[in-house]
Formats: structure tokens, sequence, C-alpha cells
């Protein structure tokens, strides 16, 4: 299933359990109301569905002093569902090099020192990539 799926469901399951979590206790059934222009309301509403809330949780969050996140982009899960690909494959590929015998490692690189080298910067760019999907988790 790809990261896309997977993170929209995990992001809906935390989010419907953050909102039980915060209603046990109080009876969230009782409305209150406000006035405000209809360019406001239209404001509201807008963030509200950038965040993924309906007004009503939009306001209890900024009232209350949160700052809700928006959603991620479309783009921005296919970025991560990329890089997410990318550090498989690189992990894969550092895998069956580091499985190989002596001699076959030294019939691809021919340099024992370039491999050691090599297999640093691998290693290096794939902590960095999931540094950067971790990054974008958090955003969203």
């Amino acid at each position: 299933m790809p990261l896309i799926h997977l993170y929209t469901k995990y992001k809906m399951k935390e989010s419907i359990e953050k909102d039980l979590s915060q209603t046990k206790g109080e009876n969230m059934t009782k409305p209150h109301g406000f006035r405000c222009t209809d360019e406001v309301w239209a404001i509201i509403v807008e963030k509200a569905q950038q965040c993924g809330l309906w007004p009503s949780e939009y306001i209890r969050m900024v009232a209350t002093g949160h700052q809700p996140r928006q959603r991620l982009t479309v783009e921005e899960l296919r970025a991560i569902d990329t890089l997410e690909g990318c550090r498989k494959q690189l992990q894969q590929f550092l895998n069956r090099v580091k499985g190989m015998t002596d001699v076959q490692r030294n019939q691809l690189f021919r340099d024992p020192q370039y491999y050691e080298q090599w297999k640093e910067y691998v290693e290096a760019l794939i902590i960095e990539l999931t540094n950067i999907r971790k990054n974008l988790k958090q955003k969203g």
C-alpha cells in the first residue's frame, strides 16, 4: 500500500483519537454561537479545510491557544513516497553489496578504500533521507 494511503489513514485515526481524548468527560453537544461577517466565516472555513478540520474544531483549537497544522498537499505526499522509495532502494543495494564476498566486492569497486568511502556516503544519505521524511511527516 502506498505511503500516501497509510499516512492518510494514520492521520485520520490520530485525529479521531485526539478528538475523542479531548472530549472525554465533556459534553460537546451544547452549541455556542458567535457573530462574524461572511468574509471572516469564509476565512475560518478555508483555514479549517486546509487543516482537515471542521470549522468548530478549528475555532476551538485557535481559541484554546493551539496552532492547527495544515495538511500535506498531494505533491508533498508524493514527495514523501518518492523519498521513501529512494531510501529503500539505496538500503537494499547497500545490503546486497555488504552481502557480497570480498572477491565480488573487489570486482565491483576495485579499491577497498573507495568501497569504504562509498559505504559511508550511502549510509549518510540514507540517514538524511529518513530525516527529511520525518520532518515532512511532522508538518502534516
